[in-house]
């Protein structure tokens, strides 16, 4: 419980801010949806011909005020407005939506209602993504939050997000045991198994020796007799 008033500061604006947001996704999404309506209304002699399209609109979500705000100017035929004083009125509600009455000849046809419900699924799906918005912005936000508490208290960059690795244990192989032989009947010669030849290398020659080194004989000296005393060998 450190910084507890940073904690709080970082909480107001988020809350803040996320209003705005949502208030602005909220009545975008409702603007479109409304504009949608205002275009198909705008269609020449569309009153003349009984194609008012409010029917398409009777199972719109009750959020955000949609159907009351898509019903306005719905009117059941001798009746009264399906909207009334900014409210939709339980009774020219179900005057308005219940099956056709060929003696009153008002009510609903079957492929009204299933225009109303293909209507209704497409309106659920921007429903849907209005408050889907407002859900990740939360946890958007609360992350946020938390990075920036951790940078205050840890004093931990933003951007420094610890992931644990995953380090998967791998499984011991089953060790492979050789298939037995089957044994032969009826005089088969087993056959056996060998290994196929494989090319083998011949070694290198052994390197040869090296030459012997020449022996010079050295040039050989006759003896002479000894001179007498004349110069002359004795006889």
């Amino acid at each position: 419980y450190q910084a507890p008033w940073h904690y709080l500061w970082y909480s107001i604006v988020a809350i803040l801010y996320g209003a705005v947001l949502v208030f602005f996704v909220g009545f975008m999404g409702s603007l479109m949806v409304y504009l949608g309506k205002w275009g198909v209304t705008q269609t020449p002699f569309i009153d003349a011909t009984n194609r008012d399209p409010s029917y398409l609109f009777v199972y719109a979500p009750q959020s955000f005020n949609w159907r009351t705000l898509l019903l306005e100017g719905a009117k059941v035929k001798d009746g009264p407005l399906v909207v009334q004083h900014g409210a939709i009125d339980p009774a020219a509600y179900n005057l308005y939506t219940q099956p056709w009455d060929d003696t009153a000849k008002r009510g609903m046809h079957w492929w009204n209602y299933v225009g109303a419900w293909l209507v209704t699924v497409w309106l659920g799906l921007i429903f849907l993504l209005v408050v889907g918005f407002g859900y990740s912005y939360f946890w958007s936000a609360s992350t946020i939050i938390y990075l920036l508490m951790r940078r205050r208290v840890d004093d931990t960059e933003l951007d420094e997000v610890y992931l644990e690795e995953d380090e998967g244990e791998e499984m011991p192989r089953a060790p492979v045991t050789p298939t037995p032989a089957t044994a032969t009947t009826g005089g088969n010669v087993p056959l056996t198994m060998v290994e196929p030849p494989t090319l083998k290398t011949p070694p290198p020659p052994p390197p040869s020796p090296p030459p012997a080194p020449a022996v010079v004989a050295s040039p050989k000296v006759e003896s002479l007799p000894p001179a007498g005393g004349d110069g002359n060998p004795p006889a």
